[in-house]
């Protein structure tokens, strides 16, 4: 099952932190942990276990702007 599904996915509430933490504090580090572990998503990754949680409710994206 996990060759087939990655433990790791740009959820949207992880990539609208990334996001605001870069435009509104000119901070990176956000971004460069989002794409660190996205590089290996089907790899346990234990220090970055908080990027397969799925949104608490007061981090739910309800509108993105790719379409969806």
């Amino acid at each position: 099952m996990r060759a087939a599904n990655p433990l790791f996915i740009p959820r949207n509430h992880l990539v609208e932190e990334a996001i605001s933490a870069a435009v509104n504090n000119d901070d990176f580090s956000v971004f460069d942990s989002l794409l660190t572990v996205l590089a290996s998503p089907y790899e346990e990754q234990p220090n970055f276990g908080r990027f397969a949680d799925p949104p608490q409710p007061n981090q739910v994206v309800r509108q993105t702007f790719c379409g969806t």
